[in-house]
């Protein structure tokens, strides 16, 4: 079945580490679900550039990267999106 991320936007990659927790990424943002897809939250809000999807992979819920197509920049969470660094 189809469910609504609620983004307004076009959500063109994800990962789904098991039946409850999943990440999408897409234009400028990424969105997670720790519920099974019943709620979806942005942990990334990109502001500028025209990046138009975002690469993200998760080791596990809590330690992963995010990366604009281009490469020149790879971001790091160790505690599931909540914070970035650079």
């Amino acid at each position: 079945s189809q469910l609504n991320s609620g983004s307004g936007s076009d959500l063109v990659l994800g990962q789904f580490l098991n039946l409850n927790t999943s990440f999408l990424s897409g234009q400028k943002l990424v969105l997670k679900t720790s519920n099974g897809g019943n709620n979806w939250f942005n942990i990334w809000d990109s502001v500028g550039g025209n990046d138009k999807s975002n690469i993200v992979y998760f080791k596990n819920e809590n330690e992963g990267w995010l990366s604009y197509p281009n490469g020149d920049k790879i971001y790091k969470t160790i505690n599931g999106g909540i914070n970035w660094t650079f």
